[in-house]
């Protein structure tokens, strides 16, 4: 059955959501939409990208008031509470959940074509 799908030229919809689910908008890609797959991908990386420089950041100023051996003197308990921006990474990950949610419910609106 796959044979004849690919043999035919007709692109499969539920093939190019499995794609999505590994990157977004690969899936546009699969199915010719090339524009918008280059949006998904391009948002998706770049949240993925950004929020992996934000949490190595605070880790390393995490690391660095933790090895200084100060630990208990003055505010550097606070200090390193506050070292890794959870927040801007909660909202890194909320933005990717919806370029994934985004590029499914765009592979819904394509129409589904059957082989003849």
């Amino acid at each position: 059955m796959v044979s004849a799908t690919k043999s035919s030229g007709v692109k499969d919809r539920h093939y190019a959501t499995m794609l999505n689910l590994a990157l977004p908008g690969a899936g546009q890609f699969y199915l010719g939409q090339w524009l918008l797959g280059c949006a998904f991908a391009a948002g998706s990386v770049a949240c993925f990208v950004a929020g992996l420089v934000v949490f190595i950041v605070g880790m390393q100023r995490y690391w660095e008031l933790a090895s200084n051996g100060e630990i208990l003197q003055g505010q550097q308990l606070e200090k390193m509470a506050e070292a890794v921006h959870w927040g801007q990474l909660f909202i890194l990950l909320g933005v990717l959940i919806l370029m994934y949610l985004l590029s499914i419910a765009a592979l819904c609106l394509v129409p589904s074509k059957r082989p003849a």
